[in-house]
C-alpha cells in the first residue's frame, strides 16, 4: 500500500511550537483507500498536546521530535493506552527547521510527505528512476532534483478540453510520473480546433477524451502513467482517484465542477490550479475581451467563491444544468438565468497562453525561481486586449470551505 501524508505549514509549525515546547502533540487524519484498494491518504485535520483531548474512536499520528529521543519511552506509554482506544500510524521526527525524515518508527512507511504553504514541499521515499536523455534540457533549467521531483508525482487534471489538453501535454512532456485525467466528454470535430493530439478519427470515432490521451501517450512510448476516467469530477471513482494526487489541476469552463474540485483539494488537503479564459466576441470578427487567470488555492485559505469566480446564483443555475436539464432550460427561456452562453468562443493560441501560465505557477510553487514576493500573489491574469499582466495579492480564507478543511472522505460529495 502506497501512503501518502498531508499537511498545511501552518499545521506543521504549529508542530514545531509544540515539540520546542517539549510536548509530544497528536494529529488526527483521515484515511481513504482509492477503487484499486492499493493507496492510503491521511490529511492532518486537528493539533493535540495531550492524547486524552482527542476524540474517541479516531486515529492519530504522533509526531515526535528528533530532539526529544530521550521522550521516546513515553511515546510507547502514551501510545499502550487502552483506556483512550487510539489506533495510530507512526511516529514522525520533526526537527525546529522542517522535516527531518520520513521513515515512521512502524512497519509502515510513509511514502509521500506533502507541506502546502505559499511554496509546496514533498518529502518521497528514494526510489531509483532512470536518467533519461529527454530530460536533459529541463534539468538544465530546473535542475535534476526538481526534474526528478516532477517524476515522482501523481497529477490529477480535470477538464481536457482547450486549455486541460495542453496542461496535460505540458506535464507529460516534463515527464510526471502519474496522471489522473478525469472528463465525461468525447471528442467532436468542434474541438480539433484547440484539443491537442486530437485526430479527425477520434471524432469520427467518438473517442473519450480521457482515452484520447492515454491512447496518444502509449503510441508514443512517453513513460507517464494514465489513470483515465470518464465521468464528471463529482463522481465516486473520481473523488477517490483525485484523492491520491499530489496535485490538482482544474481545467474547466462549469461552475459546479469547479467547486467540486475546491471541495475535493480542501477534504484533502491537495494544491490546486486554477486555469480559466475568458473571450467576448461578436462573432463576426469583432473581439472585446481576452482574459485569462491562473489561480492558486491553498487548502484553508480563500477559495475560487471567495475570490468571486462564481457566486451561490452561478452554482445553483450550473447544478441545475446538470441535474435537471430540462428545468433549467425552461428557466433559461423565461429569463430566470441570466448571463448563461451555450457555447463559448474558443481559440488554440489563447488556451495554450493560459494553460503555459497555470504550469508555470505549478514550477514556481516547487522549485523557487521567482522573487520572494511572489508568494504572496494567489492569482495570475492576463489581458490580452490590453497587454497586461494583472497580479492578485492573497485574500483572506473562505468562510464557505472552512469546513471542508482536511475532513477527507467525511467531505459532502461522498455522504450522497
Amino acid at each position: 500500500m502506497k501512503i501518502r501524508l498531508r499537511m498545511t505549514d501552518n499545521q506543521l509549525q504549529n508542530v514545531k511550537k509544540m515539540l520546542v515546547a517539549g510536548n509530544i502533540p497528536a494529529a488526527t487524519f483521515s484515511e481513504s483507500k482509492n477503487f484499486e484498494q492499493t493507496e492510503c491518504c491521511m490529511c492532518v485535520s486537528e493539533l493535540y498536546e495531550k492524547t486524552h483531548d482527542v476524540p474517541d474512536n479516531r486515529k492519530v499520528l504522533i509526531f515526535k521530535s528528533g530532539k526529544f529521543e530521550e521522550r521516546a519511552c513515553e511515546v510507547d506509554t502514551l501510545l499502550k493506552r487502552e483506556k483512550h482506544n487510539l489506533e495510530y500510524m507512526g511516529v514522525c521526527f520533526v526537527d525546529e527547521n522542517d522535516i527531518a525524515g520520513i521513515n515512521f518508527s512502524t512497519s509502515k512507511e510513509i511514502d509521500v510527505i506533502s507541506i502546502v504553504g505559499r511554496g509546496i514541499k514533498f518529502y518521497i521515499q528514494d526510489r531509483i528512476i532512470k536518467d533519461e536523455e529527454m530530460h536533459i534540457r529541463t534539468s538544465q533549467v530546473f535542475g535534476a532534483a526538481t526534474v526528478d521531483l516532477i517524476r515522482k508525482l501523481k497529477i490529477g487534471i480535470v477538464g481536457l478540453s482547450g486549455t486541460g489538453s495542453v496542461v496535460a501535454e505540458q506535464l507529460i512532456r516534463l515527464g510526471v510520473g502519474e496522471l489522473v485525467v478525469v472528463d465525461d466528454d468525447i471528442i467532436e470535430e468542434k474541438n480539433l480546433n484547440r484539443i491537442i493530439n486530437s485526430k479527425k478519427n477520434d471524432a469520427e470515432s467518438r473517442t473519450a477524451k480521457v482515452d484520447m490521451i492515454k491512447q496518444f501517450v502509449d503510441q508514443a512510448g512517453l513513460t507517464t502513467i494514465i489513470f483515465p476516467f470518464k465521468t464528471i469530477v463529482s463522481d465516486t471513482k473520481a473523488i477517490k482517484a483525485l484523492a491520491h494526487c499530489d496535485i490538482l489541476f482544474g481545467c474547466m469552463d462549469s461552475v459546479d465542477g469547479r467547486h467540486h474540485l475546491n471541495t475535493i483539494a480542501t477534504a484533502y488537503l491537495i494544491p490546486y490550479f486554477d486555469v480559466g479564459v475568458k473571450l467576448v466576441a461578436d462573432g463576426m470578427g469583432g473581439i472585446e475581451e481576452i482574459t485569462t487567470a491562473a489561480h492558486y488555492l491553498e487548502p484553508g485559505c480563500s477559495s475560487l467563491y471567495s475570490r468571486h469566480v462564481y457566486d451561490s446564483e452561478k452554482l445553483t443555475s450550473a447544478s441545475l444544468k446538470r441535474e435537471n436539464p430540462d428545468e433549467y432550460r425552461a428557466r433559461l427561456q423565461e429569463k430566470y438565468i441570466k448571463g448563461a452562453q451555450e457555447s463559448s468562443p474558443a481559440v488554440v493560441s489563447v488556451n495554450m497562453l493560459a494553460a503555459s501560465l497555470v504550469v508555470l505557477e505549478f514550477l514556481a510553487r516547487i522549485h523557487s525561481y521567482r522573487d520572494d514576493e511572489s508568494y504572496e500573489i494567489e492569482t495570475v491574469r492576463m489581458d490580452l486586449t490590453n497587454m497586461r499582466v494583472l497580479l492578485e495579492k492573497e485574500t483572506e480564507s473562505c468562510p464557505v470551505f472552512k469546513k471542508y478543511f482536511a475532513v477527507g472522505d467525511d467531505n459532502y460529495l461522498l455522504q450522497k
